[in-house]
């Protein structure tokens, strides 16, 4: 399952709680060795998580285990429209050493994957997000005195069960998997449904199947989303031209490139890039102003 492995650990140095609002992008099919709670505050959204998908409407809390894939996307009806999410993840090392009666539990334990919606949980969620993204005094100690409480809550409220042994991918699930693997492989080059099917050793329609049932997209559809992603990072980390970072990423002409592009974020790939680097140049002058002490009027 590497090709869907999140090898970046959320969180930083110290402080294994990473924190995430986000209002532009969904979330790519994936597993991670952190827990997960995500928040649904604004639109209704597709949560996938292995074969099973639910609607998230406004309200809805989801709870990701260690080494379980999902994925988060925007519903066909709601392509156009504004959503938001919040996202905690931790790691097991939050809960305390190895006997701490806190992490002993989760271990033989699981929240349920869709959890009631509960305003309680929203403020804990978007308080734990406030308060690391602020770095205010004594963060560390208040974010993870929030994420405990929540968890104190939810099994107050019996919304867990007791894990039944070592989780195993299914023989569907690790198809998908190849196939993402031979996508992020070969993005670059002209490469067809045949293709990757071959690669994978499933038949078209087999794997066509089992791939939107996994991540919500079509075999293409993921792949063009792929390319997209890819033209994104050059267009941030690189000076190369739009025609250079288009063929370099897959697409066969830059006309088609750029309409795609208009349609994935809302913008051309210049206004992305001129975006991108404004939000750069404010994150490096806000860091510098915080560190400082400098307020605003």
């Amino acid at each position: 399952m590497d090709a869907l492995y999140e090898e970046m650990r959320h969180g930083e140095n110290g402080f294994h709680i990473g924190v995430y609002s986000e209002t532009l992008y969904g979330a790519d099919y994936k597993y991670h060795e952190d827990f997960e709670f995500l928040y649904v505050a604004e639109g209704t959204l597709k949560i996938g998580v292995e074969d099973r998908a639910y609607d998230a409407p406004p309200g809805s809390v989801f709870f990701f285990d260690r080494n379980r894939p999902h994925y988060v996307d925007k519903t066909e009806a709601e392509k156009r429209g504004p959503f938001h999410w919040y996202a905690i993840l931790f790691d097991i090392s939050v809960l305390g050493c190895e006997d701490d009666m806190c992490r002993i539990f989760l271990e033989n334990n699981a929240f349920n994957t869709r959890l009631k919606p509960d305003p309680a949980l929203f403020r804990h969620i978007t308080e734990i997000q406030r308060i690391a993204s602020g770095h205010e005094s004594g963060f560390a100690f208040r974010a993870k005195s929030e994420l405990m409480l929540m968890m104190a809550e939810l099994i107050s409220s019996g919304q867990y069960r007791q894990r039944s042994g070592a989780r195993e991918f299914s023989n569907s699930c690790e198809a998908v998997n190849a196939a993402v693997e031979y996508i992020e492989n070969n993005y670059a080059n002209k490469i067809t449904l045949d293709d990757i099917s071959a690669a994978v050793g499933y038949s078209k329609t087999h794997l066509s199947r089992e791939f939107k049932k996994y991540t919500s997209r079509s075999v293409i559809q993921y792949l063009i989303n792929y390319r997209i992603q890819m033209a994104c990072r050059e267009l941030l980390y690189s000076d190369k031209t739009v025609t250079r970072i288009a063929t370099g990423c897959g697409f066969e002409n830059v006309s088609y490139f750029n309409r795609t592009f208009l349609q994935q974020l809302g913008m051309t790939p210049m206004e992305y890039r001129d975006a991108t680097d404004r939000m750069y140049e404010f994150s490096v002058w806000d860091h510098e102003r915080r560190k400082n002490g400098i307020t605003m009027n």
